[in-house]
């Protein structure tokens, strides 16, 4: 039986009905995989990291304690990849350290120097949806004020970094929906999201090895044997300049700490390579019309949804259950070979939980 709904769950709906069914109500409670994927387990730990920082941990503890959070959730070896625990493991800590440093030194300090911080911590509201049984679940990474107006505040993490980015908290779930929710179990108008975005780097196949990298310079610069480089090209006195054929895409962490390559970083003379691996604070207000249609909106699919999980509750009593499945929640078979739940819709897996690959989500 469904008793809540996120963000994530919503976002899970648009893009496959039949992942949220997995996800969210199979057999009651709803199955998640056994283990997490590096790249939003790398988002995780660096949340947990600045999360630290902002609670006035010293900089050393809070990278342990992101690299804790990091250990904790798991990451999971693909089944093609190769030197996963060699490898991959070391190069994601190390980024996870880079980038929590990044936080410390540069985004942190700027967020203080416009707001003040009235929660630190990754805080969860459950809020009732108007006009259904359930409740909205919502995450906020922290509260900032500023001439006494309320700001929520979302760290993220993102592989790559567009321009057009700039615009999605405009039009997004999370730039409404935070706001709303603090207001709503705060009883304080909540009149924004503060959001800054750190780089991770694209997750690529390095070619002929069969093991996941990221393309971030932050862990894999360009090395000719004696100097590094951070980027492969740049523009120079109206020119493009591009590194020597002699540089080779390196591991940084196989020859040096985080401490020492974000402080190499730092003295370079030109340009600032740390301000490129990160975006913002920036500041988006949402329009009042636009948190009244997200509400209605949010009634309507909760209903639906609420409704659906009746339906399915009653098919599975009655031996029903694949046919009004098939019926409620169609395949969206563009990203299924990536989809966590593809042995349960392809390869025909009767008992998830049994396999040791899932687990049951915990309400």
């Amino acid at each position: 039986m469904l008793i809540k709904l996120s963000r994530s769950a919503l976002l899970t709906e648009q893009n496959c009905e039949r992942e949220f069914y997995y996800k969210y109500l199979f057999d009651g409670t709803g199955i998640e995989a056994e283990g997490n994927d590096v790249t939003p387990a790398i988002g995780v730990a660096v949340h947990k990291g600045l999360e630290s920082i902002l609670n006035g941990v010293t900089l050393e503890y809070a990278i342990a304690n992101a690299l804790a959070k990091f250990e904790q959730l798991k990451p999971r070896q693909l089944d093609w990849e190769f030197d996963f625990i060699g490898y991959t493991l070391p190069e994601c800590r190390f980024l996870i350290e880079c980038l929590v440093r990044i936080g410390a030194m540069r985004a942190i300090p700027e967020i203080l120097s416009q707001w003040s911080v009235v929660e630190a911590v990754e805080k969860k509201h459950i809020v009732p949806i108007p006009e259904t049984s359930l409740g909205w679940v919502s995450i906020a990474d922290g509260e900032l004020n500023k001439n006494g107006l309320t700001s929520a505040l979302s760290w993220k993490t993102t592989e790559r970094w567009i321009d057009r980015k700039l615009e999605v908290p405009l039009i997004d779930m999370q730039g409404v929906s935070e706001p709303w929710a603090i207001s709503q179990a705060t009883g304080k108008p909540c009149h924004s999201v503060v959001m800054c975005w750190f780089l991770t780097g694209e997750t690529r196949e390095e070619r002929g090895l069969g093991r996941r990298v990221k393309d971030s310079p932050l862990v894999r610069p360009w090395f000719n044997g004696k100097d590094w480089q951070w980027r492969y090209q740049w523009e120079e006195e109206g020119k493009v300049r591009r590194v020597g054929k002699d540089y080779k895409r390196t591991a940084v962490w196989e020859y040096m700490s985080a401490e020492e390559w974000i402080e190499a970083l730092t003295k370079l003379p030109v340009l600032d390579p740390l301000r490129f691996q990160y975006v913002g604070p920036l500041e988006y207000t949402r329009p009042p019309w636009n948190e009244e249609a997200f509400v209605r909106q949010l009634t309507g699919k909760a209903q639906q949804l609420e409704a659906l999980s009746v339906t399915i509750d009653y098919a599975r009593e009655h031996g029903i259950l694949q046919e009004v499945v098939d019926e409620n929640f169609a395949q969206s078979t563009r990203g299924c070979p990536w989809c966590p739940y593809y042995s349960c819709c392809w390869r025909g897996m009767i008992d998830p939980v049994g396999s040791g690959e899932f687990k049951r989500r915990v309400r």
